[in-house]
């Protein structure tokens, strides 16, 4: 403990592994709900995505019907009167949001009630304020990625369409994009695995239709969107909500673009030898 300051000492004495188990509780909750909700063999991930029985079945008008499963899985079909393939739904209860998140948050706020500098009303009424702006910009990257990325197995995808289109006007030139591609994508979805859904299929259409090593150019594909993740708008605006900072959002980008830029570049450099294997 060299180089420790004696009041942190005292409480690291003082620590036992109960105390600390308890006070990284937010950690490791996370993780073992997360776990147990994944592995199919438990069978929560299965009672967590049933969309059936039906607790809500109403019809929207033009709109649509909305359904809710006692799994608390909402869904949206018959959107404008569209086909039945065209449908929405959110599992409420599997994708990371109420679990682990809400949950683990809520428990050590009950562990730790006693130790509060403000009323749970206090801290959730923070959090919503925090959160309001960010929301509509949440909700509108949301929207263009599901505008983007189609239903019918990306046939009639508007991502689909211009990418076979510019790998057929620009040739072997459409490597440079290649690694743009896949940052554009996580520029607007904010996640890497979304930028490959949306456009992975994109690429190995262009790279066989080229004469390329489709798996070189899908790693090309994912090394843009991984790194696209420092300018998507989305990221930006809730790591700066979570820190307090408002309005920066444009001079963090200034700053972190020539970074993109150049990554993009040495992804795109090192893995032309593969392409042409």
């Amino acid at each position: 403990l060299d180089g420790v300051p004696e009041a942190d000492r005292d409480l690291l004495a003082s620590s036992s592994i109960v105390d600390v188990a308890l006070r990284t509780m937010p950690l490791w909750l996370t993780v073992v709900l997360l776990i147990i909700t994944r592995i199919e063999d438990i069978g929560l991930k299965e009672a967590l995505t049933e969309k059936e029985p039906l607790i809500i079945d109403w019809k929207l008008g033009s709109l649509g019907q909305l359904t809710l499963s006692s799994a608390f899985v909402i869904g949206l079909s018959n959107i404008l009167g569209a086909p039945e393939k065209i449908a929405w739904s959110f599992q409420m209860l599997y994708v990371p949001f109420i679990i682990p998140f809400f949950v683990a948050g809520s428990a050590t706020l009950l562990v730790y009630r006693g130790e509060l500098r403000s009323s749970p009303k206090q801290i959730l009424g923070g959090v919503a304020r925090r959160m309001k702006k960010p929301l509509i910009a949440l909700l509108g990257a949301l929207c263009l990625v599901e505008l983007l990325r189609g239903k019918d197995v990306n046939a009639d995808a508007p991502a689909y369409i211009i990418g076979i289109r510019l790998s057929e006007a620009l040739s072997d030139a459409f490597i440079i994009l290649s690694a743009l591609l896949g940052a554009l994508g996580a520029f607007f979805s904010g996640s890497t695995t979304v930028s490959n859904l949306t456009f992975g299929a994109v690429q190995k259409a262009a790279a066989l239709n080229l004469g390329l090593n489709y798996e070189a150019l899908l790693a090309v594909q994912g090394c843009g969107g991984s790194i696209g993740n420092a300018v998507c708008l989305s990221n930006i605006i809730a790591v700066s909500t979570v820190i307090g900072v408002e309005n920066q959002e444009g001079a963090v980008m200034k700053k972190v673009v020539p970074i993109v830029a150049c990554f993009l570049v040495i992804a795109t450099v090192v893995m032309l030898p593969f392409l042409y294997a």
